[in-house]
């Protein structure tokens, strides 16, 4: 079957999915409940200066929403399933590992069409209604990202402590200083790179600022890992190129640290002592 067909035929089959969940959404409750909420996952910019871990604006899914296999009881996911199923790169992804050589995470297939198309159509239309134009922008985005080849990784370090006035500043052998975006500061708080002013609200007056260190593009995988290979020679540049933000994936789409590990090193040897046996007299002697 021909790429074009294949993707409206899974393009079809998900439209087909999001209307049923919608219609079965509005009959549970007539509007969605839409409002502040606590996220475990990112820390969000309140004020000029602090970070705290409230979404400002999220909805508030039925508790039925984020179970495991809820979408499996819809008949229409059937079809999604055998749309996905007939592409032989989209099949590998689906439901497995994924990420890069050094880093892969398995992603429920399920949520991800929750998280990334049934969640943001009900948090900007803010209603259970389906919006053409909405989920045709919405699909393309996740098709470009579920079936990415590629994954941009942008290494930075936060500087604590530095202060300017100017938005750009240009450093030796290539290096360029600029501000850290929300989702820069709500990584390096979770990579505990930001000191915090308190336990629950870090602040972003010491970092504000992150050098570009280097950048590299690795292949998506979900076989075995083998040696990592990158496709291009890591370079010092600023900004990462825009890309959707995934799960999977090592980065963000504004240049989230990667999470490879440094290289393991063997740990320093260590003497023990032991410590010389004496007799209580003979202590008492040494003592004075």
């Amino acid at each position: 079957m021909p790429v074009d067909e294949q993707f409206e035929r899974r393009r079809t089959a998900v439209t087909v999915l999001v209307r049923s969940v919608l219609d079965h959404l509005a009959a549970q409750e007539a509007q969605p409940r839409i409002g502040r909420m606590i996220d475990i996952r990112r820390w969000w910019r309140y004020g000029q200066e602090d970070f705290v871990g409230l979404q400002p604006r999220a909805w508030s899914m039925p508790a039925e929403a984020p179970i495991v296999g809820w979408l499996d009881k819809f008949p229409a996911m059937t079809a999604v399933r055998h749309a996905y199923d007939a592409d032989s790169v989209q099949r590998a992804r689906v439901d497995t590992l994924i990420g890069t050589e050094f880093n892969r995470q398995r992603r429920n297939f399920n949520w991800l069409l929750v998280e990334h198309i049934v969640q943001p159509m009900v948090l900007t239309t803010g209603t259970y209604g389906f919006d053409e134009a909405l989920f045709d922008r919405l699909y393309d985005g996740f098709e470009r990202g579920f079936g990415a080849q590629q994954i941009h990784i942008v290494e930075f370090l936060p500087l604590n402590g530095f202060e300017s006035t100017e938005t750009v500043v240009l450093l030796p052998d290539g290096l360029v200083l600029r501000r850290m975006s929300d989702r820069l500061m709500s990584a390096a708080i979770d990579h505990l790179a930001v000191p915090r002013m308190s336990p629950s609200m870090p602040s972003a007056r010491p970092c504000g600022w992150a050098p570009g260190l280097r950048s590299a593009t690795w292949p998506a995988t979900t076989s075995r890992p083998s040696t990592p290979r990158p496709t291009d020679t890591p370079s010092t540049c600023w900004p990462a190129p825009q890309r959707p933000s995934w799960p999977w994936s090592s980065g963000t789409g504004d240049g989230a640290p990667a999470t490879r590990p440094p290289a393991a090193k063997p740990p320093p040897q260590q003497t023990t002592r032991v410590p010389e046996r004496r007799r209580p007299g003979e202590a008492a002697r040494a003592a004075s």
